[in-house]
């Protein structure tokens, strides 16, 4: 090969890498089948670098394609995802990328967690290992200085502490505190830095408040809080994240007691998802 086809390949591949980003984008937003063409994109994409063995190039484009599999929400999928995401940490690795190392570990530590969530006899198991990952990536955050890290490492580990939380009950209490904690330090970090993170953040703290039957005057505002941010003027309308709004607050319609709007609640969040094509009938489902 040529070194000018090999620059057109690497230029193709950068193209199509970034159109693929933005129909990710847009899957996750309005409708699943983005996420069909985004792949096929992705896949182009990576057979161009690894043509030319442009190992660096494939940053973004294994994670991407990893996120992909992840939306599916099946155990194999997520393997597969685990496995792309490995490869492209470990070309952050060799080249000493280390800020971005600890960052990336974040794809791992979600893709964990979902895993806990489908295959609940090795739930623990799973919830360990996003643990023991999502802790060395925060503690180089930390080292680092780098705010933003800090901030999803904390939110990482906060999932799995309220994951962790259902599969031991003797300590749900305390596994559910400790997520409160390390919620409330990522939203703290994300101020001013992340305005959706710090949406996601109020609602996971707002989960938790929740689940412990506490402080749901205080749920019901950090819900009004990430809803006003997803339906502002400008922003980005994110499906996944409206819907699951709507899931909290039908959980929180039911520890108040009022099982009439709880059922409204889920019947929206299901119908955002359906719409989507996330949901049982949706396509590829």
């Amino acid at each position: 090969m040529s070194e000018a086809e090999r620059e057109a390949a690497w230029q193709e591949a950068i193209l199509l890498k970034a159109e693929a980003w933005e129909l990710i984008r847009r899957g996750f937003a309005e409708d699943r089948r983005h996420l069909e063409a985004a792949d096929g994109k992705l896949r182009q994409a990576e057979a161009l670098c690894r043509s030319i063995g442009d190992r660096e190039g494939l940053v973004g484009i294994l994670g991407g394609r990893g996120a992909i599999l992840r939306s599916s929400g099946e155990k194999g999928k997520l393997l597969a995802a685990i496995s792309l995401y490995t490869e492209e940490i470990g070309i952050l690795a060799d080249a000493d990328r280390e800020k971005e190392v600890a960052v990336y570990q974040s794809n791992i530590v979600a893709a964990y967690r979902d895993l806990a969530t489908v295959d609940p006899e090795k739930a623990v198991e799973y919830i360990g290992r996003g643990l023991e990952i999502g802790q060395a990536a925060l503690t180089v955050s930390q080292r680092l200085s780098d705010r933003a890290g800090m901030a999803q490492g904390s939110a990482n580990l906060a999932d799995l502490c309220a994951l962790l939380a259902e599969h031991d009950p003797e300590l749900s209490e305390n596994h559910l505190a400790t997520a409160a904690t390390l919620y409330r330090t990522a939203e703290e970090l994300w101020t001013e830095v992340d305005d959706d993170g710090v949406a996601l953040a109020r609602m996971g703290l707002a989960e938790v408040y929740i689940r412990l039957g506490r402080n749901l005057d205080g749920a019901e505002a950090l819900l009004d809080q990430a809803e006003e941010f997803y339906g502002r003027s400008g922003t980005q309308s994110i499906g996944y994240q409206q819907s699951q709004i709507h899931a909290l607050r039908a959980r929180l319609r039911e520890a108040e007691g009022r099982p009439e709007d709880a059922a409204e609640e889920r019947r929206k969040a299901v119908e955002i998802l359906d719409r989507m094509g996330f949901g049982p009938g949706g396509p590829g489902r």
